[in-house]
């Protein structure tokens, strides 16, 4: 019956829609099976078997024409067929047949074989059925059934219709089910890619906050470190590379500061180009978060003397650092930023612009909080733009291994 227009599903590629072929064949064959009824109840050449017969052969070609491509042709028959089908049967044997119940299935069916850019026909499809099984039960309300059939056989095809409708409404359960469970799994995948997106863009702490409470986020700290960065040489460099050479040397470098980052417990703030800055004591406060940004300096300095020298001979790197009180907060609506504001932020910058290739240059403050830890070479006093005289200094090592380097 008209439980066979599945095969006019999406395509076979498709875990389910191969499902739906399978019990297609399954309601092909109970289609068939009428026809031999048919014969049994001595009713060879019935007007109802040549019409079994004849939506066999449509039902082949709508499967001809969906193996072709010929899609939405494909779906538009297996519509036209059933609804042709159905009302003939329910003009010739009447309700007692239970011909429309179908009105379950062919209700539901437009909305499988369907996409939905294909609304109009959709829709359309469903207002041909309900006004297909309208106008059969009108006309029965004032005409008597075209055709009398023994109470046997009108039992016969009541089984039929049955045992063809619960396999329907069990496919349609399970379609149900395996849509939902792909919405499901796919709205998960999609949250997992936005949570690590956002990670990626934001503090963890800072984007659980901003998740509960999307209002402004901005925090004081009164000592956090700052980092400065900035690869020396790079501008010739850069000039003889190509614009795809040029980013992977950027990507590789500075993945592996982030891997330096992440190890030593620094929160990387941004990029600028070629100059990196990162931070340590914020968005959570820490006490040692000086000596974990000297120790992140240090090995930033030996990546660029050892895994970086062969690959990028040119380069070196010029880092400054500096500590105090600082601004941190999320800005914009769109493109998230974390970023710092302060003069400790500003003084930081100083560090590493009025330092020298391959040295990590560092602020009076930083050596105070490092006393005793790590072993300074004095520069002296020097001019910092926009600051006046400072001493400053530049970080050797930590002392036991600087120690053992020099005894």
């Amino acid at each position: 019956m008209a439980c066979c227009a599945m095969v006019a599903a999406p395509p076979s590629s498709d875990r389910h829609s191969r499902l739906l072929r399978i019990l297609v064949w399954v309601f092909l064959g109970l289609n068939v099976a009428y026809v031999p009824g048919f014969m049994l109840a001595g009713k060879v050449g019935h007007p109802l078997v040549w019409l079994q017969l004849l939506a066999v052969a449509g039902w082949v070609i709508v499967d001809v024409l969906n193996r072709r491509a010929h899609v939405t042709a494909a779906r538009l028959m297996s519509i036209g067929l059933p609804a042709v089908q159905l009302g003939i049967i329910a003009l010739c044997v009447g309700r007692e047949a239970l011909v429309h119940m179908y009105v379950i299935m062919g209700l539901s069916y437009p909305f499988i074989i369907f996409p939905p850019h294909q609304l109009r026909l959709l829709y359309g499809s469903c207002a041909v059925i309900l006004l297909d099984v309208i106008g059969v039960e009108v006309w029965l309300l004032f005409h008597a059934p075209l055709l009398v059939l023994s109470v046997g056989y009108v039992n016969f095809l009541r089984l039929a219709m049955i045992l063809g409708l619960v396999p329907f409404v069990f496919l349609m359960a399970y379609y149900n089910y395996v849509v939902m469970r792909r919405a499901e799994d796919e709205l998960k995948r999609e949250h997992a890619k936005s949570e690590s997106l956002l990670l990626n863009i934001l503090p963890t702490s800072i984007a659980e906050r901003l998740k509960a409470d999307p209002t402004r986020i901005a925090d004081g700290f009164e000592n956090a470190t700052v980092l400065f960065a900035d690869i020396v040489h790079f501008t010739e460099l850069s000039a003889k590379r190509t614009p795809a050479q040029l980013v992977e040397m950027l990507d590789d470098i500075f993945s592996g500061f982030d891997a330096a980052a992440d190890k030593h417990g620094l929160e990387k703030i941004k990029t600028i180009g070629d100059a990196y800055m990162a931070a340590a004591g914020i968005p959570v406060p820490c006490a040692a978060h000086a000596e974990r940004v000297a120790d992140m300096a240090l090995e930033m300095q030996e990546l660029m003397r050892t895994t970086y020298a062969a690959r990028y001979p040119a380069l070196q790197l010029r880092i400054g650092i500096h500590c105090g009180p600082a601004v941190a907060g999320v800005i914009g609506k769109r493109k998230f930023t974390y970023d710092l504001w302060g003069d400790s932020v500003n003084t930081a910058s100083r560090m590493e612009s009025h330092g020298l290739p391959g040295r990590v240059h560092v602020s009076a403050a930083v050596k105070q909080s490092l006393a005793g830890q790590f072993s300074f070479e004095s520069r002296g006093r020097i001019e910092v733009k926009g600051k006046g005289e400072m001493e400053t200094y530049f970080l050797v090592g930590r002392l036991d291994v600087h120690a053992a380097q020099t005894g």
